[in-house]
C-alpha cells in the first residue's frame, strides 16, 4: 500500500516552478564561482531566488499545507488495520513514526510541546479591585501638604470624601495625626464639592473669598445691605450667607441701632438662607417682594 496519494496537478506545478528557480540559482552560482560574466551570474541567482519564492507562494495558496496536518492522536499511517490486537497496533505506530518525513516529525513535536505548555500554563490572575482614586487635596484653600498627608493617613483621599464630611470631622481627623490646623475647616466641604463636580470656576471664586479657612460672601447681594452694613456685619463675625442665615434678628437690630444706620434687618436671615442653599431663583423671587430690605406687606 502506498504511503502517499498520487501527486496532484497543483503539486506538479509547484515542483516545476521551484525546480526552475533552483536550477537558475545553481547556474548563476556556478557562473559566479567560475568568474564567468559576473553580472549575468548575479542576475541568474536573483532570478532563481525570486522564482523559488514564487513557488513557495504557489504552494501556500494552491495546496494550503496547514490543512493537511494530522491529529497527533491519530497516526498518519500504521501499516495495520484498527481491528488488530493491541500488540500489533503498537508496532504499527512505531512503523508510522519511522516512515514519517522530517517535516511531519517536526510538526508533531511542535504540536506536542504546545499541548504540554497549554496544560501546565498558570491560571490567569484575577484583576485586583481598585481602591478610591486619590485626588490632589492641596488645591483646596487651607489644605497644605502636611494636612493632606494627615487626611490620607485617616483614609480621606478624595474630594468626594472631604465633601461628605463635616468641618468638625475633618478637623478632628487632622488633629488625630498630631498636625496643627491653621484657621478652620469650615469651607473644605464646600470647596471639595465644587472640585468633585469639576466646577473649576466656582472653586476659584470661592477660594478668592476664603481667608484663614473662612469664606467671605458678598453680603451686598442682599436687599437692604450696602458696603457699610457689610463691613459692620463682618466686624461682628458675620462673614458668610450661612452666618447671616443663622443670625438672630434681634441681635442684628441691636448692631444696626448701635451703628446708627437707618435700616431694618428683619428679612436678612431669610434672604441669606436662599443664597446659602444656592437657591438663586427663590432668592430673586423673594427680593421682588421687598422694599428697602423689608417685606412690602409689613409696611
Amino acid at each position: 500500500m502506498a504511503l502517499h496519494d498520487p501527486f496532484k496537478p497543483e503539486e506538479y506545478l509547484v515542483a516545476a516552478v521551484g525546480g526552475l528557480g533552483l536550477t537558475a540559482a545553481m547556474v548563476g552560482a556556478a557562473m559566479s564561482v567560475m568568474d564567468v560574466r559576473p553580472d549575468d551570474a548575479r542576475i541568474a541567482v536573483y532570478a532563481g531566488l525570486v522564482i523559488i519564492a514564487g513557488a513557495v507562494a504557489l504552494w501556500l495558496v494552491l495546496l494550503k499545507p496547514w490543512l493537511q496536518f494530522d491529529d497527533l492522536k491519530t497516526p498518519h499511517y500504521t501499516g495495520h488495520h484498527h481491528d488488530h490486537d493491541e500488540e500489533h497496533h503498537e508496532e504499527g505506530q512505531g512503523e508510522g513514526l519511522a516512515t514519517a518525513s522530517p517535516a511531519e516529525v517536526a510538526i508533531g513535536v511542535a504540536q506536542a510541546a504546545q499541548v504540554a505548555h497549554d496544560t501546565h500554563k498558570a491560571a490567569p490572575v484575577a484583576p485586583q479591585p481598585k481602591g478610591p482614586v486619590a485626588d490632589d487635596l492641596t488645591i483646596i484653600e487651607g489644605i497644605g501638604p502636611k494636612i493632606a498627608a494627615a487626611l490620607s493617613s485617616a483614609g480621606i483621599t478624595s474630594f468626594a470624601q472631604v465633601a461628605a464630611k463635616t468641618p468638625a470631622e475633618l478637623a478632628d481627623a487632622v488633629k488625630a495625626q498630631n498636625v496643627d490646623l491653621v484657621g478652620d475647616a469650615k469651607t473644605w466641604p464646600r470647596q471639595a464639592k465644587l472640585a468633585a463636580a469639576g466646577d473649576a470656576n466656582g472653586l476659584e471664586d470661592l477660594k478668592r473669598r476664603v481667608k484663614e479657612g473662612k469664606a467671605y460672601d458678598d453680603l451686598t447681594l442682599l436687599e437692604g445691605i450696602g458696603p457699610k452694613l457689610q463691613q459692620l456685619l463682618r466686624d461682628n463675625g458675620i462673614i458668610s450667607f450661612a452666618d447671616l442665615a443663622e443670625a438672630d434678628v434681634e441681635h442684628l437690630r441691636h448692631l444696626v441701632r448701635a451703628a446708627k444706620l437707618p435700616t431694618m434687618p428683619d428679612t436678612w436671615p431669610k434672604q441669606a438662607t436662599f443664597l446659602a442653599k444656592g437657591d438663586l431663583n427663590g432668592f430673586e423671587q423673594y427680593k421682588k417682594q421687598l422694599k428697602g430690605g423689608r417685606e412690602a406687606s409689613s409696611d
